[in-house]
C-alpha cells in the first residue's frame, strides 16, 4: 500500500470512527490551509473569494472575537481583513447575532458559516451560509494544481466526520434484498457454531450493523492460553467491489494485538489474503472463493465460509498464543 493510499485510509478512517467532532473537524481543516495553498485557493473560491497571493494570507484557530466569544477559524488577506468561519456538524447553535455584533464580527470583511446539516433557521444576510458536502462536491470538481491527493484523503474525511453515507441508484430487487437477509443468518450461523480446541467465539452486537457500505456484525474473540479479548468485525464490503472479510481494528479494545503481531501484517493462505491499513487488518475471501460462492448452492457456499471463517480464526489464535501478549 502506498503513502498516499495509507494516508486516505487513515483520514477517512479517522472520520468515521474517533476524530470526528466539530473541533477535530477545525483542526483538520486549519491544519490543511497551513500547509497547503491550493486547499486555500479552493476553499476561498468556495465562498466566492479569489485569491491571488494564497501565501500572503493567514489562517488562525480560535479566533477570538472580543470578549470570551471565538469563532472556529478566520482567514486573513495582506489588508488585515478577516473572514470569519464558524464551522457546525451537529450543533444547531450558530451564534450568528453573539458573533455577527461582536467587535471583531462588526469589521469582519465576511461571515461565513459550515454547516454539515439543514439549518433550523434563516440566517442574517451578512453571514453566507454552505455546507460541508457542497464544499466536497466543489473540491471533487476543482482542477487542482496541486496537493490534489491530500485534499481528496480530507475529503474522504469529510464525508466520515459528517456522515455523509453515497447513495447510488436503488433496485429493490426482491433476490437481492432476500440475499442480505440470508447471508445476515449465515454470518450467525457459523459464528455460533464454529469449533475449535484454541478459540471460541460469540456474536458481540447481534444488530446487522450498515456503516459506509460495510454490513456485518461484530464479534468477541477468546483465545485459551491468551488473557485479552478480541473484537473482530465480520461482514461484506459494498465501498469498492463487493467482497467478505474479518477486520481486527487497530483500536487497543478491538484488534490491536493483531494489527501489531508481526506474524500477521501480510500475506494469504487457502482463503484468505491479508490487507494491512493504518487503522487495521483485513482479512478477505480470496476473489476465487468469492467468485465460487456467488455461484454455488447454499450447502457450498456454508461450507465455503465456514473454512475461510475457521482458517482466519484459528491462524490469528495461533499468532497471538504463540507470540503472547503484544
Amino acid at each position: 500500500m502506498s503513502e498516499i493510499v495509507g494516508f486516505q485510509a487513515l483520514l477517512r478512517t479517522l472520520g468515521q470512527r474517533r476524530v470526528n467532532d466539530e473541533v477535530a473537524l477545525s483542526d483538520v481543516t486549519y491544519s490543511l490551509m497551513n500547509i497547503s495553498s491550493a486547499f486555500r485557493i479552493a476553499f476561498c473560491a468556495f465562498f466566492g473569494i479569489q485569491l491571488k497571493e494564497p501565501q500572503a494570507w493567514s489562517v488562525e484557530r480560535e479566533y477570538p472575537l472580543g470578549g470570551n466569544l471565538r469563532v472556529d477559524l478566520a482567514l486573513t488577506n495582506p489588508s488585515g481583513e478577516a473572514y470569519l468561519i464558524e464551522n457546525k456538524i451537529e450543533d444547531r447553535n450558530y451564534h450568528f447575532k453573539e458573533y455577527g455584533e461582536s467587535a471583531a464580527g462588526l469589521k469582519a470583511k465576511g461571515l461565513w458559516l459550515i454547516a454539515g446539516h439543514v439549518l433550523a433557521e434563516k440566517a442574517p444576510s451578512t453571514w453566507t451560509v454552505r455546507s460541508w458536502s457542497e464544499l466536497v462536491q466543489h473540491l471533487e470538481q476543482s482542477d487542482l494544481a496541486e496537493d490534489k491527493d491530500l485534499i481528496r484523503s480530507f475529503e474522504a474525511y469529510v464525508k466520515g466526520a459528517c456522515q455523509m453515507a453515497p447513495i447510488k441508484e436503488i433496485r429493490l430487487d426482491n433476490t437481492a434484498l432476500a440475499s442480505l437477509f440470508y447471508l445476515n443468518n449465515l454470518f450467525d450461523k457459523m459464528i455460533t457454531s464454529f469449533q475449535s480446541l484454541d478459540a471460541k467465539c460469540r456474536i458481540y452486537r447481534s444488530i446487522y450493523n450498515f456503516d459506509n457500505g460495510n454490513m456485518g456484525k461484530y464479534l468477541t474473540l477468546s483465545i485459551n492460553g491468551y488473557k485479552e479479548l478480541v473484537f473482530p468485525w465480520l461482514g461484506l464490503s459494498c465501498e469498492d467491489e463487493p467482497c467478505i472479510g474479518i477486520w481486527f481494528d487497530k483500536d487497543k479494545s478491538w484488534g490491536r494485538p493483531v494489527h501489531s503481531h508481526p506474524g500477521l501484517q501480510a500475506g494469504e493462505k487457502n482463503y484468505y489474503k491479508i490487507y494491512r491499513e493504518p487503522s487495521g487488518v483485513w482479512f478477505e475471501l480470496k476473489d476465487s472463493h468469492y467468485e465460487a460462492f456467488m455461484t454455488a448452492n447454499q450447502t457450498q457456499q456454508a461450507q465455503l465460509l465456514s473454512s475461510f471463517f475457521s482458517e482466519v480464526i484459528n491462524d490469528v489464535a495461533s499468532a497471538l498464543k504463540a507470540g503472547g501478549k503484544t
